[in-house]
């Protein structure tokens, strides 16, 4: 067997040093130990947790503006209209009703995300908490129309209908 040249020995190992060095660039920095009584800084869950409240802000504004007079932000932090048309001779629903509902879920630009109709029993009802918490403020034969923001609604996993960090516009009847 041939041996490498001096020149060949000198080029492979000037090449690995390379490649270790290149290597070496893209690792990512161990999280600092912390002492007794410190706090752990994990920046992953610090950058996430500002990257949602920036979107949460966003959709905020959003939603503000996509919401005309007829509109009433509620203490919650969503957008209804139509609870002021209650039927005068309906009483409102109370805990334990069952009633009939229909929930149209469009994205901001009206496409149809999905439809729920179901027979429900108010205080048990398993929707998103703007839609129970809307239902306790009905009357058979209303309908009312929410703006709810993305982290009221389907949150940041979404679900089979509706995408992760989708705004929402909720149509909900009563009958």
């Amino acid at each position: 067997m041939k041996q490498p040249t001096k020149h060949k020995q000198t080029l492979i190992l000037v090449g690995l040093a390379l490649v270790m060095v290149a290597c070496s660039q893209g690792k990512t920095q161990p999280q600092r130990p912390t002492f007794l009584g410190q706090k752990a800084e994990d920046t992953v869950a610090v950058n996430l947790l500002l990257m949602h409240q920036t979107m949460a802000e966003k959709a905020d504004l959003l939603l503000a503006q996509m919401a005309t007079e007829e509109y009433v932000l509620t203490e919650t932090n969503y957008w209804v209209k139509g609870l002021e048309t209650a039927p005068a001779d309906q009483p409102y629903l109370k805990e334990g009703d069952y009633v009939d509902v229909e929930i149209h879920f469009y994205d901001l630009q009206q496409h149809l995300l999905a439809i729920h109709q179901a027979n429900v029993r108010i205080g048990q009802v398993d929707e998103i908490q703007a839609v129970v918490d809307v239902l306790d403020s009905m009357k058979r034969g209303m309908s009312v129309t929410m703006l709810v923001p993305w982290y009221l609604a389907f949150g940041s996993a979404g679900n089979t209908e509706v995408p992760p960090y989708e705004n929402v516009k909720v149509e909900l009847n009563v009958k």
